[in-house]
This record gives structure tokens, C-alpha cells and sequence, in this order.
């Protein structure tokens, strides 16, 4: 197989939309099924009381992360999933992913929730790599993300 081969990574949140909800939600995390393709959800930071009106910072613009996602997909997942295809050509999936969005852009606590890829180094990789992503800094609220990404040739 190729790498010429052009990788088709879909964003089936980016697609349906990439809610944030206005008001900040309790610690617990939604679970998430095959069914769910969207929920992410804000997240007080636990140095401030989830009451706080006093909180000035803002809800990150939904528009922002979907583009800040959609240019990392192509430019840095898309380089991952090739270089796992030489390994084992053919494969695919759906990796479901949670995140933290620091105020200062930084990602923190990535997590895999599920995966059908059956190849646990990729989706290690995958969910490394997301690490690294930035996105704009600012007077932002810390947002927990959840989002599939669905990997084929």
C-alpha cells in the first residue's frame, strides 16, 4: 500500500458541531457510546468554586476549536495514521477522545474512552500526539472535549 494514498480522516463532531455549553457542568463525565458522536462539555477548574460569579473568563468559540481540530487532523493525524498503515495496512476505526483546553491553549489529561481501531500503539500515538496541540490562549475557562475521530483509507 502507498502512503501516496490519500487518508480519509473524518470528524464526525466537526461535521455534527462542537457544542460548549454556556453554563459550567459538574466533574462527572458523560458516558459515551457508539451512538454519541458530540459531547463535550466546560468544566469549572477545581481552584474555583463551581458557584463563582465572580469568574470573568469566557467559554472557548466553538468555531475556534473545530478549526484549530480540523487543521491538526489533516496536518498531524493524518501524518500518524500513514506511518501506522506501512505497519499494518488496512486498518481503521473510530478513537474516541477526551481532553482538557487549558486557558493558556496548552491540552492536558488526554484520555482514549473507546476505540474499534484494535491497535493499541496507534491509538497511544494518536492520543500523545494530542497532547502537543495548542490553541489560542486567553481570558478562556478550561474545557473538557470529548471527540471521535474515525481513521480510513
Amino acid at each position: 500500500m502507498k502512503i501516496q494514498n490519500i487518508v480519509k480522516i473524518t470528524l464526525v463532531a466537526a461535521l455534527v458541531g462542537l457544542v460548549l455549553a454556556c453554563a459550567p457542568t459538574s466533574n462527572s463525565t458523560p458516558p459515551v457510546s457508539q451512538n454519541d458522536v458530540n459531547v463535550p462539555s466546560t468544566e469549572q477548574p477545581s481552584s474555583v468554586p463551581a458557584d463563582s460569579s465572580s469568574d470573568s473568563r469566557i467559554n472557548r468559540s466553538k468555531t475556534e476549536i473545530q478549526e484549530v481540530i480540523k487543521l491538526d487532523t489533516y496536518n498531524r493525524f493524518r501524518v500518524i495514521y500513514n506511518q501506522f498503515l506501512k505497519k499494518r495496512p488496512g486498518f481503521g476505526g473510530k478513537i474516541v477522545l477526551q481532553f482538557k483546553i487549558m486557558s493558556d491553549g496548552t491540552v492536558e489529561d488526554v484520555s482514549v474512552l473507546s476505540s474499534t481501531t484494535g491497535y493499541e500503539e496507534f491509538d497511544a500515538a494518536i492520543a500523545e500526539d494530542m497532547g502537543q496541540w495548542t490553541f489560542a490562549s486567553g481570558n478562556y475557562k478550561d474545557a473538557k472535549v470529548t471527540i471521535p475521530f474515525t481513521f480510513y483509507e
